[in-house]
């Protein structure tokens, strides 16, 4: 680990939070309806099975990517199969870890960022819970999107992603985890985030009209509003979505024997403009799947 990269984190942190706040004010929501994609088009991805209810694809979005390959990288989640778990530091030793160590010490078949942090290391900038731990009990209003799994009583829906200015507040109450986030698509696939020049890496979390849970990381950098219409136009039926983390900080670890995948972002408009790094930072909160060999 660059000893140089890890001191600048608080710095950082510090500025994407900004940033979000920043975009939020100066670009209102202007919401845009796409129309559903048939379920036969989902084929045309060609997903592959990692685990079981668990499948990875990868498709080149952009043609001709300012850094990186332009490639999104997706994992697709049966939570009714696969089991999704919140691994949060603060609850454990509070030691960070990468993806990477994230993903093989506690036997996931992949995880991705929880969400920003504080620059403590340790406090999600929202309200974060894993059944009666608590990382963060502060609800932020600037955070319209809710992410809860892990149902605790029966009949409700594996998992869920809420939007805060619409939905009941006892819809997530059942629920053993519960994540608030920057919300990217609401509603039945409605594009919230204007046109803005702000791009940067981006690590995503979203869910399709069938209930399965999507991760998705790309390198290259977009701004949101891209970000959204790209995802709405590929055949994954995406009916919401929640932004996770930005720029150099952006995680995406896949740990099968399937497939091996190691992912860190690196752009972000007005702070990392290249393609140096290249390493995982780690990282206090992710959220998990587990591997099949694993899953209880």
């Amino acid at each position: 680990m660059n000893r140089q990269k890890v001191d600048n984190i608080p710095a950082l942190r510090c500025r994407l939070a900004a940033l979000a706040l920043f975009v939020l004010g100066a670009f209102p929501a202007s919401a845009q309806q796409h129309p559903s994609v048939p379920e036969r088009a989902l084929n045309d991805l060609h997903w592959t099975a990692i685990s079981s209810g668990v499948e990875y694809t990868a498709q080149k979005i952009i043609d001709d990517p300012v850094v990186g390959d332009g490639v999104l990288h997706l994992v697709r989640i049966d939570p009714a199969q696969a089991k999704l778990r919140l691994l949060m530091a603060s609850s454990l030793d509070r030691q960070l870890r990468t993806a990477k160590t994230w993903c093989s010490e506690f036997g996931m078949a992949a995880v991705i960022n929880a969400g920003m942090f504080e620059p403590d290391h340790l406090t999600h900038v929202g309200y974060m819970r894993n059944d009666d731990q608590i990382n963060n009990a502060k609800w932020a209003k600037q955070y319209s999107s809710i992410l809860a799994f892990g149902p605790v009583q029966p009949g409700k829906p594996f998992a869920l992603i809420l939007d805060a200015d619409a939905d009941p507040l006892t819809s997530y109450t059942d629920y053993a985890s519960v994540i608030q986030n920057l919300r990217l698509i609401k509603g039945d696939g409605k594009n919230v985030w204007s046109e803005q020049p702000k791009k940067w890496s981006e690590a995503a979390i979203a869910m399709d009209n069938r209930g399965r849970v999507l991760f998705l990381f790309i390198r290259s950098p977009l701004s949101m509003h891209e970000f959204n219409e790209k995802i709405l136009k590929l055949p994954l039926n995406i009916s919401r979505a929640m932004h996770l983390e930005g720029g150099p900080e952006a995680r995406l670890s896949v740990c099968t024997a399937a497939r091996q995948l190691h992912l860190a972002g690196e752009y972000e408009s007005g702070l990392i403009e290249n393609d140096s790094n290249h390493g995982q930072w780690p990282l206090p909160n992710v959220i998990g799947v587990l591997a099949e060999k694993h899953a209880k």
